[in-house]
């Protein structure tokens, strides 16, 4: 998933073409596309189109199978990221360990519902976020910092997303650094 002794340094999403388009430690560039169940989609890209369900059974496949940490990290990193941007609450609720707290919020049926309430919306067409860059996958502590923009109404703006995982690889700790909110204004 990561390259191997090429790690991915950084990773953008166009929603609109529902692509992603992340770029190694050597240049390399790689571009995933998704679409509907339907395969709507014709172009893919490196690698073929499919929906949102396939591709979280596929990376967590993956994920799965693999024996390192740096992938670990950034694939149930970019796993949570995708929930959120999304709206995928069983994927949240299968990431989630029971004591996660995030935004004041203290323990799994806690979090889950306070994201069915704020995220519930999100879809394909409709996201919830965009996320332009994973600045840092901190393997040792299990930590990934991703930019965000908010998308949902009322809440508009960018920020800074730390999801922090357990040994097992659960969120156990999700932190948000707001730079700039649309609610704040007057």
């Amino acid at each position: 998933m990561c390259g191997g002794s090429d790690p991915i340094v950084s990773m953008r999403h166009f929603p609109r073409r529902h692509l992603v388009v992340s770029l190694t430690a050597s240049g390399r560039a790689h571009e995933f596309a998704f679409c509907d169940a339907d395969g709507g989609e014709e172009s893919a890209g490196e690698w073929s189109a499919m929906s949102l369900e396939a591709l979280v059974t596929e990376m967590k496949r993956k994920l799965e199978e693999t024996t390192s940490d740096e992938d670990k990290v950034l694939g149930w990193g970019l796993l949570w990221l995708l929930a959120d941007t999304f709206g995928l609450l069983s994927l949240h609720e299968s990431m989630l360990h029971k004591d996660a707290s995030m935004f004041g919020v203290e323990g799994k049926d806690a979090v889950l519902d306070f994201k069915s309430k704020f995220l519930g919306g999100g879809s394909k067409d409709n996201p919830n976020y965009t996320i332009d860059t994973v600045h840092e996958i901190d393997v040792t502590n299990r930590v990934i910092v991703a930019d965000f923009e908010c998308l949902i109404e009322g809440y508009e703006g960018r920020g800074t997303d730390i999801p922090k995982f357990d040994p097992d690889m659960k969120i156990f700790r999700v932190d948000a650094l707001r730079h700039s909110v649309s609610y704040f204004k007057g």
